[in-house]
Order: C-alpha cells, then structure tokens, then sequence
C-alpha cells in the first residue's frame, strides 16, 4: 500500500445517520439551555459604555478578552468604562459572589443573558457564569450583521459539570504558547477541565526537584519548568479550566526506568524509548523506595496543581515483569495477592492513600476499575458504554472519553452522536420472526488483532429490516439498514472504531464476500459464515444500566503520537465546539445539520476571532511542501476535497513502515489535511430525496474549480519533488473529477439515461471503496 493509499478521494460527501430536529437555533456552539427571541434588535456603537459590579480578575480578563475580540471584527468596536450602571449599554451583575480561587468541580457556571433594543445584561451567580455568558455574548455579536443584536433572552447552565480535554504532552512535547492557545479554544467552547498528560515511555515533562532525572535524563531537554506550570494554572483558573495532571503509574513508565532503573521490578539499563505503543517497564510494588518516589513526586505535583483530583494513568499494564520477578512473587505471598490483577489493586490502594494524606482523590483508566478499588476513585472509561456502565453501577464517579479521541481522524457527526445519555435517541427493536440469521464475519486490521463480527437480522435475509451487530466483546448495538437490494445489503453503525458500514454481496440465499468502511477506510471481510437461529435468540435493545448521577461528564483526548505543535491546531479545531456542545446542552439536542451549519461559522470563528490555527497551520504545512509558493493555492483548494484516513489507519500502515515513532518526520500532504472536508459538507447539507437543479449546477461549478487546481498541480509536478510521490493519486482525482462532470450533465439531460445506469454499475465499486459514493448522487437524480 503506497502512503497516500491512506488518504481517501471524498468526491461526493452524503450522512445518512438521522436526526431530531430542534424547532429553532442560534448560531452559537454550544447552544444554550434555553432562550427565546423577539424582532427587535440592540445596535452595537464603536464606542460600547459597559459597566460591572465586580473587580474580580477572572471578571475584568474576560471584560479585556471581549474587547480585544471585538476589535478584531471589521465594524472594531471597543468597550469603554460607564461612569454609571444607568449610563451602560453593557450591564455585568454577579447575584452572589465572586469566588475569587481556582475553579472547582460543581462550581455554579449558570448564566442569563438578555439582550433588549436598550442594553444587554448579563447576569450570573459569580464570575464562572460571567465569563461562560461572555463567550456567548461573543458569538452572538460576531454571529449578527450590521452591528445589529437580535433582542434574545437567554438562560444557561451546563449540562455536566466535567467537561475537558486532554493534552499528550508527553510522547510530543507541546510548547507553552501552544498550551495556551488550547486553552483560550477550551473556554470558547465552554469546556472547564484541562487534564495535562505529563509523563509516559517517551518523555518527562515535568521538572522536579527530588528527582531531578526525571526531567534532565528522560525528556532530553523538553519539560516544562516549575514556573511555567503555574503559569499555565493561573491563565487556566482565569478562564474558569481546572488543571488537572497524569503522572502515569505503575506502567508507561519507561522514561522513569531510563532515569531511575533501580525503581523497577526489572532492573537494568533501558534505553530511551522512542517508538509508540504498549511497554514492559513496571514499577516494583515490592520495594519500598517505589512508594518513597511516589510520595515525593505526589507533594511536588500538589504544589503546582491545586486541583483536588489527581490522574494516575493506570493503563495498559503488561504483567509480564511482575510475573517473572522472584521479588515481587515474594511479596504477592506475603500480602495474600492471588494475581497480577489483585497487585494492581494494591499498588492503586497505596496510592490512593498517599494522595489521600495530600487532600487528593485519586483518577485512573479503565484499568483501575477493578474489585477492592476504593470507592471515591473517579473512573476515566476509553472502552466505552459497557465499561462506564459498570463503574458507576458499581459507585463510581465516570468519566466518557470513548468516542471522543480527537487523535484519531473522524466525522464532528460521529462525535456529536455519541450521547452521554444514549437512551435519549435509542431505536426499539421490532419482534423477529420465528427465525433468525447469524453471520459472522473477521475484520484484519493492520496492527493488532482482527476484529470479530456478529450480525444477527431477521429471516429471509433479502427482507431484513433491522438486526443488531456485536464486535468482538462488546454487547448487541442496533443498526441501520443503508441499503437492502437483491444483490447487496449494506448496514452502518457507531462503533468504537468510528462510523462503521459493511456491505454484504449475496450470491442465492447466502453471501458470497464483503467489505467494510470505518469512517472514509476501506477494510477487507474475511472468514464470512452465515447459518440460521432461533427467533429466540434474537438480540433485544441494550438497555444502559449506566447510573446517571454517578457520571460527571466526559473528555476528549488528543493523544500526540502522529500530532506536534505544527498540526495540534487542525487535529482539534472546530470540531471540540461540536463536543463542547455534546457536554455542555442538553442531550435531547441532536440535530446533526443544524449542528454542522453552525460548524461551518464556528471554524471561522475559531480563527479570526479565537485566534486559533488550524487555518493557519494548514496552510503553513502545505506551503512548505512546495518549491513554487504560486501552486499554494491550488494545493490549498485541491485538499478540501481530501481527508486523512480515519480510525488508526494512518497509525497501522506508520507501523508496518517503521516509523512509528518518536523522530518519524509529521510533514506529509495527510498531515496538514482538515480532519473532516467541511466543503464537502456544505455542499451536500441541503440535499434531501433529490437535488435541484441549482444545487447541481453548484457542484459542477465547484467540481470545475477542482478540476482546474488538479490539472496545475499535475502540470508542474516535475518540478515539485516533494509532490511527485502523489502523482498517481493526483491522476486518479483528475478522472473522478471528470466522471463527477458527466454524472452531473446526465442528470441535467436526461435522469435515467444509459450513460447514468453505466456509472451506477461500472463505478459503483471503485466509489464504495474509496469511501463515498457517486452513485449516491446517481440514484438520486433519477427521483
């Protein structure tokens, strides 16, 4: 497979997931709990009076980060202090208090916000809410025309009081001003938690005293000073984010075994280890010095970090050191540990009580989640609803971040699915009949295991409406029947991988081969066995036994294995507003096209007003791809029809390459790619059963347009070295360009034509395997 195999042609780009609609919306991400709106409108002046009952710091940086905002639109508006609250058109009011200290979980974040043809107040228990109802007010200012403000009254609060982001500063060093600006895009999606992953096998970021190898041994020269922490805690607790960090034990710790070899169960020089994945470095349960270690490092986080929750990792923990350690085995004896899992256990017990003894409550992975946990353990689930289901059925707090891992290349639609609450929108199953079929099926991936399939659907399978999927482990899930013909069934679901679709072709009564998309990928089917069941043994609708008061929220994590300060901006940016919105509003809000056509104004948002840089990353990325700066852009519009491979793919095939790892250069074309085509996007928001005949001529349009920048691109590449590697893919984009045109000019003749029917068989394949369909719009023309 060539590099760019993993880069997928999106010509035409059409969801087929449903949606409730909301009766109306803002053009706000989040939106808001509640509002209702009137005709009238308040005109913003170039000199806006605004006056605040607070002094409160948190208070006047929000007031300073407003103006400085507002003189970036064109009309430059600027706040100026009233001499009076009468005199103000800008009214500020803290019912309570101002809390003056670092944020904390369950602070009150509410807020209301009305907007009149006289003034525009804002109001709110402290300064969080003052802060929370400025960023909307910012929104909605850049969101009207005119200077004008729709009159509106709004009133706000969070739907889960945990709501953040996780940053590997670990495996790829993130700069200071890098932190910062993920913070400034956090608190304009309302988002409150940043959780700093600061340690791992490739790097040590965080400078200590006690230890100081740490940090100038096993980060080779890249960690982040004691100054600079607090720094960034401050500049956090003014934007109303907690900071919360990972120190990982007792596994990832291979930058620790580098520094201080004596402290693990295996004993011996390690190298630095650069490459990505699971490692057997364990720290040594069995000796006391481990916990010495521990509780010094613990003492010199607490200073820094005033957050009470403390994150300890505990993932991926590969026993095999402990197994094999005479020391250890001793010990388990000693202490009565039946297992590797049970050592676990006890290790996370004597960390917990050491942060106990520091005020801290102790956060872990999955992992952790195990008998004899101690029960004000928080619990972090990335393997999903069943897991978190488990963890607060068993008197947990959780967390979410399954669905939400930003490192991976995925729709903002299938984020934005993924409902904390997923019995808001979950589908009855119908009765099956007295028999049912079961087709089992092997996905091979291209690093680690295969994935097991089991579909269960109704009997006779050319008649199926509705059946259920297990992937390996996991429990039954609903899926949508895409398309059912004589020759094909094709279903599409969320899965843990992404969007996931499988098309079965049937050959007679049984199914002859298949294949699946996860996301935009094309993967192959292997092992495919059908045979018949009881109707009894149909799957029913998994109902959740997740106990909602124990689940805090949720996190997104942006883990930097193929991400560094070059391309973090365009990995996050705009879609962590769709999932601020997924933690912030209400979990009946799921509504996917209002949601990307607000996307499509928030991305533009994010940079001219934010100042984030995905925009601006993009383009330096594909700038230094070139030798002639005159092809920059047509490079540029070329790639809004591209996207990077979704799910891992880009990780695995990096694998089977040897470079996945820590020096491997991030500087390719599908590096600097938008996660998700949000050109594509708009084109196809308005198509329904059938498009017009202006939504097709703005296709061709575009299509031409793409045409023109492919063929500059193929006419220069001789000259552009760093370009010839994507020629063949280059030529084959030209060609689909140029069968999208003919599709188009058929439908516009002639719906049904011979040349129409052509596309649908001859290139109905290819398209499927490229990951999008041309012959959706084929089918679409003829009704």
């Amino acid at each position: 497979m060539s590099k760019f195999a993993k880069i997928i042609l999106l010509v035409i780009f059409v969801t087929s997931q449903g949606a409730v609609s909301m009766a109306s919306s803002l053009t706000l991400m989040p939106q808001p709990q509640y509002f209702t709106s009137e005709t009238t409108h308040f005109s913003l002046t170039p000199a806006l009076p605004y006056w605040s009952d607070s002094n409160n710091e948190r208070v006047n940086k929000g007031i300073s980060r407003l103006n400085s905002r507002l003189k970036k639109l064109d009309s430059k508006i600027q706040l100026i202090a009233a001499k009076s609250k009468e005199s103000a058109k800008l009214v500020l009011l803290i019912s309570s208090q101002a809390i003056d200290r670092n944020p904390q979980l369950y602070d009150d974040e509410s807020y209301s916000l009305t907007v009149n043809p006289q003034t525009m107040q804002l109001t709110a228990a402290n300064d969080l809410g003052i802060i929370r109802g400025l960023e909307t007010l910012t929104q909605l200012i850049y969101a009207n025309s005119n200077n004008q403000i729709q009159s509106i009254k709004i009133l706000d609060k969070p739907q889960y009081p945990w709501r953040g982001l996780l940053i590997d500063s670990a495996r790829h060093f993130m700069p200071i001003e890098t932190i910062k600006r993920q913070l400034d895009g956090m608190a304009a999606a309302k988002l409150n938690v940043f959780h700093w992953h600061l340690t791992d096998d490739q790097g040590w970021r965080f400078e200590s005293q006690t230890y100081p190898k740490l940090h100038t041994v096993a980060s080779d020269g890249d960690f982040y000073t004691k100054v600079q922490m607090r720094d960034v805690v401050e500049y956090a607790s003014l934007l109303g984010i907690r900071v919360v960090p990972e120190l990982d034990v007792p596994g990832h710790a291979s930058a620790i075994a580098r520094a201080y070899p004596e402290l693990m169960t295996l004993d011996k020089q390690y190298k630095r280890e650069s490459h990505w994945g699971v490692f057997k470095p364990l720290l040594d349960p069995s000796n006391p010095e481990v916990f010495v270690f521990i509780e010094s490092l613990i003492g010199e986080f607490a200073e820094i970090f005033p957050d009470p929750y403390f994150h300890i990792g505990g993932d991926e923990i590969d026993p095999s050191h402990w197994q094999n350690s005479q020391n250890v085995q001793d010990y388990m004896k000693k202490h009565n540990i039946k297992n590797a899992q049970g050592l676990h256990t006890h290790f996370n017990g004597r960390v917990n009580e050491l942060l106990k003894q520091r005020g801290k409550v102790m956060m872990g992975w999955d992992e952790v989640f195990t008998p004899g946990l101690p029960k004000d353990t928080v619990v972090q689930s990335w393997r999903g609803f069943d897991s978190l289901a488990a963890i607060t059925e068993a008197g947990h707090m959780g967390l979410l971040s399954t669905g939400f891992y930003i490192d991976q290349a995925q729709p903002t639609g299938y984020h934005y699915r993924n409902n904390l609450r997923p019995d808001i929108d979950s589908t009855p199953a119908p009765a099956p009949e007295a028999n049912t079929l079961e087709v089992n099926f092997v996905m091979p991936r291209l690093k680690g295991s295969d994935v097991a399939g089991k579909l269960v659907l109704e009997s006779p399978l050319h008649t199926s409406t509705f059946g259920f999927l297990k992937l390996n482990n996991n429990t039954f899930k609903a899926v949508h029947i895409v398309e059912h013909t004589k020759s094909s069934l094709t279903i599409s679901l969320d899965t843990w991988m992404g969007p996931f679709a499988a098309r079965f072709n049937m050959s007679g009564n049984g199914i002859a081969s298949g294949s699946i998309l996860v996301g935009n990928t094309p993967y192959e089917m292997e092992q495919i066995s059908v045979q018949k069941t009881r109707g009894s043994d149909y799957p029913q609708q998994h109902q959740s036994t997740m106990k909602y008061s124990n689940l805090l929220g949720g996190e997104a994590t942006i883990w930097s294995e193929l991400v560094t300060e070059n391309n973090i901006d365009i990995r996050i940016w705009p879609r962590l507003f769709a999932i601020g919105e997924r933690f912030w509003s209400s979990s009946a809000l799921i509504d996917e096209t209002s949601m990307y056509q607000r996307l499509l104004k928030i991305e533009k948002y994010a940079d001219k007003i934010v100042g984030l840089s995905h925009i601006k990353q993009q383009r330096i990325g594909l700038a230094n791809l070139l030798e002639d700066p005159t092809l920059l852009p047509h490079l540029l519009h070329v790639s809004q029809m591209l996207e990077p491979a979704q799910y891992y793919t880009r990780h695995h095939i990096k694998y089977q390459q040897n470079l996945y790892h820590q020096q491997a250069p991030l500087d390719q074309w599908a590096d600097f790619l938008a996660v998700e085509s949000l050109t594509l996007k708009q084109l196809s928001l308005g198509w329904h059963k059938a498009l017009t005949e202006v939504q097709l001529t703005e296709l061709e349009q575009e299509i031409k347009h793409w045409q023109a920048s492919t063929n500059k691109l193929l006419e220069q590449i001789s000259s552009e070295p760093k370009l010839r590697f994507h020629q063949a893919m280059l030529t084959a984009i030209a060609k689909e360009l140029a069968l999208g045109i003919q599709l188009i000019d058929t439908c516009q003749r002639k719906p049904g034509s011979e040349l129409a029917h052509e596309f649908s068989v001859n290139f109905g394949e290819i398209i499927f395997a490229l990951g999008h369909t041309l012959n959706t719009l084929n089918r679409m023309c003829h009704r």
